[in-house]
């Protein structure tokens, strides 16, 4: 069978390797396609261009990257990636035999590392073992993070025999690179008591805006770690992957004696947390703890966030709190139109379209005829009445709302992206208005 190759010459010199593949290929097949055999030298030619400006640029300018570390010349040597490997195995493997200039191993494994790909990662693990000790950490790290499956298979075989620094790379590296049944395996082997805490926090912030599917387990001592960045990290974990066995914890660091340093920060993403994994908790015991402080301290700092996640939660006494005090200025005022735009405002924050409708209908109908209250109407305003009705399910009222609203085409054109418009964003009159069919 005539084997066909097609490649953009876009993907040739993307693909800087691909003439060494094409140089084992059986001579039978490429004697089947003379176009196989032009594509091939193509590539060599290109490919040895390439190793030429590679190891040029490495002898002008490496000595004095390997003395100063200089930024700009790294990030020149980088941009010759991957050919730039072949003259830094050449120092790296020079210094590791005679032993000899250790002292620069660092600025070379620097570049190294950022010009790896998955077989100058399997050929660097071969060199492990004749590192200086303070370089494997680092260098097994990206082994891992660039190796093949196979490679990062093998890196782990070293976790036996391996120092605190050496664990936590491997670890850090094979939660963040490797497949993720490994995880768990993984989790079990960190070492709260030598690892790097900080470290470990951001490795923990990093898995939390990934989708993995399983849960993260912790022993009830990593609930006494008092690091900021690490309690931060685990915060922001336990929200994504909300743990049962954390609901104490959580209110612990949110309202009650929480481990110092305290700070608004990890009381947040403590309640956050907490609201994410309310559905595995004992909710009823720790909803009343919250209801609770909510009561008696109605002026504290974390009021309002506590309010806010009660009223996401459906307990209508964070509701309450968040609407007392603008509805008894709207109250007090007589409903006049800054404190309707206040409370109507919050009440489409918090989902209550159809009282919102009602707050701004009433004022606007009673406030219209007044030239010194139609002075005080703001564009914005408008747009949280429309989105009010909208939500209310009045379309057409959403619809005046906006025609009267002074906003240009383009500013009406944004205002489409508000969620209680898309019901309607098929219907003619707002296609129209918010000019979808340009």
């Amino acid at each position: 069978m005539q084997l066909c190759v097609i490649l953009h010459d876009s993907m040739i010199t993307r693909l800087p390797f691909v003439s060494a593949l094409l140089l084992f290929l059986p001579p039978m097949l490429c004697a089947q396609d003379s176009s196989l055999e032009q594509l091939r030298a193509v590539l060599a030619e290109r490919s040895a261009a390439g190793v030429a400006a590679a190891e040029s640029a490495w002898e002008k300018h490496g000595s004095d990257f390997l003395k100063t570390g200089d930024r700009n010349l790294m990030a020149q040597l980088e941009g010759f990636k991957p050919e730039i490997q072949s003259p830094l195995f050449t120092e790296l493997s020079r210094r590791l035999k005679s032993r000899q200039n250790l002292h620069e191993v660092p600025r070379i494994m620097q570049l190294l590392k950022a010009v790896l790909d998955q077989s100058s990662s399997a050929r660097l693990l071969t060199l492990v073992p004749q590192l200086p000790e303070t370089d494997i950490p680092q260098a097994v790290y990206s082994i891992i993070k660039h190796g093949a499956p196979s490679t990062q298979l093998h890196a782990q075989s070293m976790l036996a025999s391996a120092k605190p620094r050496l664990l936590q790379s491997i670890v850090e590296a094979t939660v963040l690179y490797a497949n993720e049944s490994f995880i768990p395996k993984m989790f079990q082997l960190i070492d709260y008591e030598t690892f790097n805490l900080s470290e470990l926090g951001a490795i923990f912030g990093i898995l939390a805006e990934r989708d993995f599917n399983q849960d993260f387990s912790f022993p009830e001592s990593v609930y006494l770690i008092s690091n900021t960045e690490f309690r931060i990290g685990l915060l922001e974990l336990l929200a994504a992957y909300p743990n049962s066995l954390a609901a104490i914890y959580l209110i612990k660091e949110s309202i009650e004696d929480a481990l110092e340093p305290t700070s608004r920060e990890i009381k947040i993403a403590a309640l956050l947390a907490f609201e994410a994994g309310a559905k595995q908790f004992k909710w009823s015991r720790h909803q009343n703890k919250l209801q609770r402080f909510l009561k008696a301290e109605p002026q504290h700092r974390l009021a309002t966030d506590i309010a806010h996640t009660l009223h996401r939660l459906g307990d209508k006494k964070g509701t309450n709190h968040l609407l007392s005090r603008p509805e008894r200025d709207h109250r007090d005022n007589d409903g006049s139109w800054p404190y309707a735009v206040k409370l109507g405002t919050l009440q489409v924050e918090l989902g209550l379209h159809s009282d919102a409708y009602k707050v701004f209908h009433g004022s606007y109908t009673k406030g219209i005829k007044n030239e010194q209250v139609r002075r005080r109407m703001k564009r914005q305003d408008f747009i949280w009445a429309a989105r009010a009705a909208a939500g209310a399910k009045r379309p057409s009222v959403a619809y005046d709302w906006l025609s009267q609203s002074g906003l240009s085409m383009e500013e009406l054109h944004d205002v489409a992206d508000f969620p209680e418009f898309a019901p309607y964003l098929e219907r003619e009159q707002f296609i129209l208005l918010f000019s979808l069919d340009n």
